[in-house]
């Protein structure tokens, strides 16, 4: 199948039963707790030390805060 990408994930007539996400900017996150809505058992792989890296620290750590809660990785 092809890749999921920014472009067509919303348009997708499947879905994966296990995702990893490259990157970890807004995209990234919204796609992870999407799919993980559904069940899908998720993986964001960022190379920044940190999620949303262009934001204030708090910031970034309450959206992984609340996406590791809802079980992504």
């Amino acid at each position: 199948t092809d890749p999921i990408t920014a472009e067509n994930w919303l348009d997708r007539p499947d879905v994966p039963a296990r995702l990893a996400i490259l990157g970890g900017g807004y995209i990234a996150c919204e796609m992870a707790r999407f799919y993980r809505a559904f069940g899908r058992e998720v993986t964001i792989v960022e190379k920044s030390d940190r999620l949303l890296a262009h934001e204030i620290d708090p910031v970034s750590a309450s959206i992984r805060a609340c996406l590791e809660a809802d079980g992504v990785r």
